[in-house]
């Protein structure tokens, strides 16, 4: 739990400074974790999750920030088992057009860790004797259009971390596209 504060505590410091917020809705449309040894853990809920990013301008086309996300999704075969992915990342996003008033075409980056906690240190799962999720790595891409402050994109997300599963340990390479809907406060 301390470790997440302090990483949200310097995450709240650097936006203080930051010259946008972004918010997201996003839709992800994987509908099983994958892992090494073959099994597949399906999902029984739609897997929404919510983002923040905050960026500075770096020039008029690139933007350099941080951004943080969560989505908490039900597993079908584990009915009390609920996962929850926290991607915690820098984020790059890059206007291949800057017209101030109309339509922008955009390419992002994405690329940190993720934690298997929500924001009020509850563990990922009910049943902690069944599966285990740990930490890991995140990164994404994608790219997205800008309509004065409305956006809209897609992004592939890629999670590789470690997974227990009724005492057997393995390796996660949960990948997916996500749809974003979202909104850009500031300049």
């Amino acid at each position: 739990m301390s470790k997440l504060l302090i990483i949200t505590m310097i995450f709240l410091n650097f936006s203080l400074f930051s010259e946008s917020l972004e918010l997201f809705f996003d839709w992800n449309n994987a509908s099983t974790y994958e892992l090494e040894n073959g099994m597949k853990l399906k999902k029984q809920d739609e897997d929404f999750s919510y983002t923040l990013e905050a960026y500075n301008n770096g020039d008029d086309s690139l933007l350099l920030g941080w951004g943080i996300s969560m989505s908490k999704v039900r597993l079908s075969d584990y009915n009390k088992n609920k996962v929850v992915l926290t991607p915690i990342y820098v984020s790059t996003k890059y206007y291949l057009t800057n017209n101030s008033s109309g339509l922008n075409v955009f390419v992002k980056a994405h690329g940190g860790g993720y934690l298997t906690k929500n924001f009020l240190g509850k563990t990922d799962i009910s049943n902690p004797n069944t599966i285990k999720f740990k930490e890991g790595f995140y990164y994404g891409m994608g790219l997205g259009l800008e309509w004065r402050s409305f956006i809209l994109q897609t992004m592939y997300k890629e999670y590789k971390g470690k997974v227990e599963v009724n005492g057997n340990k393995t390796e996660l390479d949960y990948f997916t596209t996500s749809i974003s809907l979202g909104y850009r406060f500031g300049v």
